[in-house]
């Protein structure tokens, strides 16, 4: 069900991505501003109260997982009679299928700050910047298995690469490794909470730091407290299934129902040419792949995906999960999976923001708004209201 969803997601970019870049005459519009960023900022919609948030998140979500949780824990005493055997806590008794393995690395790498940074990209360099952004964090996922192919032929027994480090290369260097994946997790903790926090607070009224965090603390922690890591897997699948069927419903309603918030694909077009020419790209164009800095900024999420990918024992945590051949093409799988999501978001909410403020100058966001990845959420309302402020916050956050 979720490679038919995925099929979909991103059957309907490319469609919408050769219509635009077939409209070759450009109308006549009139554009009312000279940037697409603001000179101040502006207030946001947050059209959610503060118990509306925490409601969606914990008794929805949240229970859903929960309940998932302890389904895999039933199902672990009562049918395999496993429940306390470290494997199945650790990595879901270390036979999971190929499906389950690739939705599992694209829902673990499916962060708030990827969704948000491929619509700020989007904006500043066109539909260039978040394919190549994309693009950069690709290559490491495509690359990935043929080490880790090695590390579960050459090392079965082992449930974490510093046990392999340390057996290899001796405690000085299992000691360095320590730091390192220590340092990368806090990292990894750190950006998840401030796209957490970025996300709830521009959906949600007077939402402190304090109370973002005490919701999402609890709502990551819940389930992997009752189900352990192996439950993480399963919970994953329907990270994985709402997070399309929401991008499904939110790219359909921007650019094919009835009615269109922004206008048809031709308006939309027409409206985001009449921007003043993007330094770097080719022909000044929003719509080319040939971007000076969109590529520099793919290159430089090459190196930032490699310290993550290759230092974060989550990654090796699925890879380890599953037997050799279908542990490598899970990952490949997971690749591709993960990458129509930012992509996707990426393109449609950057196309319409530049199409909006085209001719909207009241819908404007800063510089520092927009660097701060709240594009997404910020058009989602525009389009939606209520609605969109829903779907984005079970988004970002599942």
């Amino acid at each position: 069900m979720l490679g038919k969803v995925t099929m979909t997601t991103a059957l309907v970019l490319l469609t919408t991505l050769s219509s635009m870049l077939s409209l070759a005459e450009t109308a006549d519009v009139k554009c009312n501003v000279t940037s697409a960023f603001g000179d101040r900022d502006i207030d946001l919609p947050q059209d959610l109260e503060k118990h509306e948030s925490a409601l969606l998140l914990l008794l929805g979500f949240g229970s859903l997982s929960i309940l998932l949780a302890l389904l895999y824990v039933g199902i672990r005493r009562y049918i395999f009679e496993d429940v306390n055997n470290v494997d199945s806590s650790f990595d879901a008794g270390g036979n999971v299928s190929t499906s389950l393995t690739a939705v599992t690395i694209a829902a673990q790498l499916l962060w708030p700050g990827d969704l948000m940074q491929s619509v700020t990209v989007a904006v500043k360099f066109g539909i260039a910047g978040c394919f190549w952004y994309c693009s950069g964090a690709l290559i490491n996922l495509a690359l990935f298995p043929l080490l880790s192919f090695k590390f579960k032929t050459r090392a079965p027994g082992a449930k974490t690469y510093l046990q392999v480090i340390l057996a290899r290369f001796g405690r000085p260097a299992h000691s360095v490794f320590c730091f390192f994946a220590l340092l990368v997790n806090v990292l990894i903790l750190s950006t998840i909470l401030v796209g957490g926090v970025a996300v709830v607070q521009s959906t949600t009224k007077d939402a402190s730091p304090e109370f973002c965090i005490l919701v999402l603390v609890t709502l990551c922690g819940s389930y992997s407290f009752i189900g352990g890591l192996g439950s993480t897997f399963y919970v994953s699948y329907f990270n994985a299934l709402t997070t399309f069927v929401v991008l499904s419903y939110l790219v359909l309603s921007m650019f094919y129902l009835d009615d269109l918030p922004f206008g048809d694909l031709e308006e939309i077009y027409n409206k985001v040419n009449c921007l003043p020419d993007v330094e770097g790209n080719t022909d000044g164009s929003y719509f080319t792949f040939l971007s000076e800095g969109a590529v520099i900024f793919g290159l430089s999420s090459i190196f930032l995906v490699t310290s993550i990918t290759y230092c974060d024992q989550a990654s090796w945590q699925s890879r380890i999960a599953a037997r050799p051949l279908q542990g490598a093409l899970g990952f490949l799988l997971g690749g591709f999976i993960w990458f129509s999501v930012p992509a996707t978001i990426g393109t449609a909410a950057g196309v319409t923001y530049l199409a909006v403020s085209a001719t909207d100058p009241d819908s404007l966001l800063s510089e520092a708004q927009v660097n701060s990845g709240i594009v997404s959420t910020f058009m989602s309302e525009k389009a939606l209201g209520k609605q969109g402020s829903i779907l984005m916050l079970t988004m970002d956050l599942s």
